[in-house]
């Protein structure tokens, strides 16, 4: 084994249905559980998260639960509608707003705030809709120092599934300021609109969202070329720094990821992500062809795979994206799915080293 194929054993792990046969020891869980939560048999869970005081806070499919640490059911609120409402986005805004955000497929696929203690809602985000069932939805409440004064701020960020017949009322980015220290302002962005010149097929499918170093990220998968069918699926990580004014967010900036074997397979469907101690985990499936050969469709296949990457060449990378976006030097980068997007994408993949299970 090379120096450099021993580099790359410590970059990804290959997530692959094959037929080796794993001997472990298997021992019973139960002495490990500190406490549970069932719902009826009938209610699908989604997503949780919990407050400062310890509440945890469930939301499934047409229902949210309210539950101390014990996660004993210290409230239960019934929000179905018209149609299933799939929980989406779930959040605590910390204080002096001190409430909860839903985001559904359901109630008109607006967000709610709603009260942590009997979880009824107390209003909504009439301008900000989400995703329906079938299509994703990632978001994230952020909480930031002002950089023109003292004090914190309170961002809501969200990034749902877009193509050409829905962005006009769901932006594929969308922030909404919760909390303003007195002398900042507080307001509202969207990110610009798709090309017209974006194909058909176009889709973008956000998977995760995480705040690093004074930016949130977002880690997509997308057509490579926006504007040509049969362009394969590559996954992108696009972020927007904490302190970004601009009503159409311009400060938007990606890049794109290759998560690749060394036996040539390329994973491209982003499905998760996570950031510790100055590195990216994210998890992908690999793309397969649609009937017509092309990969230009999300059809994920049985194989997986795990890459790590280091925030600090991310950065780089991101840095080397806007390089160049100054008024002498001016060029038109390849993101070309947003209107008046030069400089917003680097114009080559970031390869790591990763290795093949085969």
């Amino acid at each position: 084994m090379s120096k450099m194929e021993a580099t790359m054993l410590h970059c990804v792990f290959l997530l692959l249905y094959s037929h080796w046969t794993l001997s472990v020891e298997v021992k019973p869980v139960d002495p490990y559980v500190v406490c549970a939560f069932s719902p009826p048999p009938d209610i699908i869970l989604n997503h949780f998260t919990d407050s400062e005081d310890g509440d945890v806070f469930v939301a499934g499919v047409d229902v949210l639960y309210r539950l101390p640490h014990d996660l004993g059911v210290m409230s239960e609120l019934n929000i179905s509608s018209d149609v299933p409402n799939i929980n989406k986005v779930l959040a605590v805004v910390p204080e002096p707003v001190n409430k909860l955000i839903t985001c559904g497929s359901g109630m008109g696929q607006k967000c709610q705030l709603r009260n942590l203690t009997n979880l009824i809602q107390e209003g909504d985000f009439e301008s900000l809709l989400v995703a329906p069932p079938r299509e994703t939805t990632i978001g994230l409440v952020v909480e930031y120092a002002s950089p023109s004064v003292t004090g914190g701020m309170v961002d809501l960020y969200v990034a749902q599934t877009v193509t050409q017949n829905n962005e006009v009322e769901r932006p594929p980015v969308s922030v909404r300021c919760l909390i303003a220290v007195e002398g900042a302002e507080c307001s509202q962005a969207n990110l610009t609109r798709l090309a017209s010149h974006v194909s058909e097929v176009f889709r973008i499918r956000y998977a995760a969202v995480f705040s690093y170093s004074g930016y949130t990220y977002f880690l997509s998968s997308q057509m490579g070329d926006a504007t040509r069918p049969g362009s394969p699926i590559v996954p992108k990580l696009s972020r927007i720094c904490h302190s970004e004014t601009d009503e159409y967010l311009s400060g938007f900036t990606e890049i794109t990821l290759e998560c690749r074997g060394l036996d040539g397979i390329s994973y491209s469907i982003a499905q998760s992500a996570h950031v510790s101690d100055g590195k990216l985990y994210a998890i992908f499936v690999e793309n397969g062809p649609d009937d017509d050969g092309w990969f230009d469709h999300f059809n994920p296949t049985n194989r997986s795979a795990l890459c790590v990457y280091a925030m600090d060449q991310l950065i780089v990378e991101f840095d080397a994206a806007i390089t160049n976006c100054s008024c002498e030097d001016w060029y038109t980068s390849n993101n070309n799915w947003l209107e008046h997007a030069d400089c917003r994408a680097v114009s080559w993949p970031l390869i790591l080293f990763q290795w093949s299970a085969d």
